[in-house]
This record gives structure tokens, sequence and C-alpha cells, in this order.
């Protein structure tokens, strides 16, 4: 399940195909399927359908005004800007080896916990071999940080008795607990059905319960998509490169020592963010 898959359905030749893709669309935000949505619009002979469409197209342009995207949700619920964030830049890391190999008595005036914080599994290479030997480790060491969460495989378990508490169930409640339900099993199948909750649903519980997990769900098909093709490999390196993280600042040759007023604010730099775990 990705944004291709939901494009397909908008343009299905069913009626009813198309606007279950439009309401998962809605749902889950899918910033990339509004090009479709509004060509299917100018194309479409069904007046529901043309309906929905107006008001999906409306929550999308809602959402591009928040800057909001699926790959930005999912590099923010999996901590993977987190840990772009807690990477030293480049030119700090070898700033920081050559502190530890000119002078270990420098490293131990100033605090080894403090370097080997800043040096730890985070630190990447000067290559894309270093994004994915670097990053993509979750690194549990003493100071507590935090790698990257991963997607999961989808469970086989069986989603029809679910389906049908949703469906069928006078307590919104049960119909609640079906999603959460199926929301461990992480199967992307079940979005259809959870979108048509969303907007049909007369509990406002259910469905902010059904967008919640619906995103969650759709999340976790993306990213493990993304993770199996290597594409996430490349999104990781290019926002770990825009946010500062593999270019190395500009030194001129031969005068790349750093200062040491520079050393200590990389040192005070790796203390705060010690302190803020």
């Amino acid at each position: 399940m990705n944004a291709d898959v939901i494009n397909r359905g908008i343009r299905a030749p069913q009626p009813v195909a198309r606007i279950k893709a439009v309401w998962l669309a809605e749902m889950l935000e899918e910033t990339e399927a509004l090009p479709d949505l509004m060509i299917q619009y100018r194309a479409e002979s069904v007046d529901e359908v043309k309906q929905a469409i107006v008001q999906a197209g409306r929550r999308l342009r809602q959402a591009v005004d928040r800057n909001y995207t699926t790959i930005d949700a999912i590099c923010e619920h999996y901590l993977i800007d987190r840990m772009i964030f807690e990477m030293p830049s480049r030119h700090e890391t070898q700033v920081m080896h050559r502190v530890r190999s000119d002078g270990e008595s420098l490293s131990a005036n100033i605090g080894r916990g403090v370097l080997g914080t800043t040096l730890g599994g985070a630190v990447l290479g000067s290559t894309g071999a270093g994004i994915t030997g670097g990053v993509s480790t979750v690194n549990n060491n003493s100071q507590g940080f935090m790698g990257r969460s991963y997607p999961k495989d989808p469970r086989d378990d069986e989603v029809r008795p679910y389906l049908q508490t949703l469906r069928k169930s006078r307590d919104a409640r049960q119909r609640v607990e079906a999603i959460l339900r199926m929301g461990g099993i992480l199967n992307p199948k079940v979005l259809p059905e959870i979108a048509i909750a969303y907007k049909k649903d007369d509990s406002t519980e259910v469905r902010d319960t059904a967008e919640r997990i619906g995103k969650r769900i759709y999340w976790n098909a993306v990213y493990l998509t993304m993770e199996r093709n290597g594409t996430m490999a490349e999104v990781i390196e290019q926002r770990a490169r825009d946010a500062g993280k593999l270019d190395a600042e500009a030194v001129p040759a031969g005068h790349d020592d750093a200062s040491p007023d520079e050393i200590a604010a990389m040192l005070a730099k790796a203390q705060s963010k010690k302190k803020r775990r």
C-alpha cells in the first residue's frame, strides 16, 4: 500500500472502488493523491464520487498548507528525524576523532563520558555506506541514545471478526476496539474498511481512532516497502545532508585544526544533548 495504489483506485473503472480510494486518501492525508483527485474530478460522472473528491481535495489542500507529507510523518513517528538531529556534523566528527587520537589525557580532562556520547554509534562515515552502517543501527549505549524505529511485518491473524464488529456492532467502544486490534495486526488490506468508518461512523471516537490507526498502518506499510527497496536509506541520507550532517563545513586547506574554543563548544553541545535525554 502506497500513494500509487491509492491513485490507481481513484482512477478505477468502478465507482465503488473510486469512492473508497478517495476516502482513503482523505483519511491518510496522502497529499501525493491530490493531482490524481483533481484530474478525476474533471472526468468524474458520478455525483457521489465527485462530492467525495471535493471533500478530500479540501482536506489535502489543508495538509499541503501545513507542509504535511507521509514521508515527514514517517520520519517523525519512527524517530528518524530525531536520530539525524542527534548526529554530529561531519566536521564535528573529524575534530572529535582528532581530539581522541591526539591526546588521551585531554579527553580524560574534559570528560570521557561526553566524548563517548559524541562519538558513539551515530557517527557517520563520509559516504552513503556510513549512512547504512551508522544510521540504521539502534545504539543502546549507557547514555540513552536511541536510533530510529523500524517497520514491522504484518501479522497473519484473521481480521474478519474485527471487520464484522466494525461494520455491525452498535457499541462504539467495540468498534474502537476492533480498529485497535487491526492496528496491532498492521495488515494494510483493512485500510479501505477503516476509511469507511472514518467517513461514515456516527461516533467521533471511532472516526478519530480510524484516522489515527489507519495512518499508523499506512506508515508502516510505506516504510516497510521503502526499507526493502532501499529508498528509505536514500531519504535518510538526503535528510541528513539537508541538516548539515554529511557535508563538511568549509575549512581552509592546511587550517583544519579546531581551536580550543571550538572544541569546548562542541563538548558543551554534546553535554547539552546528554542532559536532554
